[in-house]
């Protein structure tokens, strides 16, 4: 079960394992193969020069909140769901048809308020990308720039 959730084969896998769902992200390949997701470049790249549309999967612990001026997407918190051990962020992005899900730990949770503007980053490393038939792509490169750490703005 673990292997089959960390590297399902296709986007239905990705779906049936996992609470919550995983994301799933509308995005496109641009020069180079660098991944976009709502016209904003992300720290990955499809190894094929011929996919151009892709979608791209993330499990919502390998989503982080930011600081805005940090974040590869920012939008706004929608709802927060308490777990307990934990929160359930959601956080609606303006060219998304359904809000990208956040883990947090409580701590940050109770630092969060509905309607608030945040910005997500995606850790690139558990980044999974589907090709427009569902299928994965195996290996993606990924960018490496300057870290940023996490922080709830």
């Amino acid at each position: 079960p673990e292997e089959i959730y960390r590297n399902p084969v296709d986007v239905r896998v990705a779906e049936f394992i996992g609470s919550p769902k995983i994301n799933l992200l509308p995005a496109r390949a641009g020069a180079g193969g660098r991944i976009s997701v709502c016209n904003q470049p992300l720290r990955i790249s499809t190894p094929d020069p011929l996919v151009q549309s892709v979608t791209l999967g993330v499990r919502p612990e390998n989503v982080e909140l930011s600081i805005r001026e940090r974040s590869d997407l920012q939008g706004r918190l929608v709802y927060l769901e308490n777990m307990g051990a934990e929160f359930i962020a959601h956080v609606d992005v303006p060219g998304l048809e359904t809000p990208v899900l956040v883990r947090c730990d409580v701590e940050q949770g109770h630092q969060l308020k509905l309607d608030q503007q945040i910005g997500i980053r995606i850790k690139p490393k558990h980044a999974l990308l589907f090709n427009d038939q569902g299928r994965r792509i195996e290996s993606c490169k990924l960018h490496q720039e300057a870290r940023h750490e996490s922080a709830c703005a």
